[in-house]
């Protein structure tokens, strides 16, 4: 997708092929890390992508055996500025 945008970007036509007849959540990405956030402010869709719907995790956590063990702890991540 990145690189169909970019050469679209530049004037190449661009046909982008799904091979899956429906967009599950099995194929896209359920996370945004800081990275990804960059590259989209280097490509100018940072101000749209802060408009769509999303929260903000720092824990994750799991129930085992009725108890919620913390899995991961997002909060050391330095944050995209």
């Amino acid at each position: 997708m990145m690189l169909g945008l970019l050469l679209a970007r530049a004037g190449v036509p661009v046909m982008v092929l799904e091979k899956h007849a429906a967009f599950l959540r099995d194929f896209r990405g359920d996370t945004v890390h800081p990275s990804t956030l960059q590259v989209l402010d280097d490509i100018g869709l940072l101000p749209s992508f802060s408009q769509l719907p999303q929260r903000r995790v720092s824990r994750l956590g799991v129930q085992v055996g009725g108890r919620l063990q913390e899995v991961i702890d997002f909060r050391g991540l330095k944050p995209f500025d």
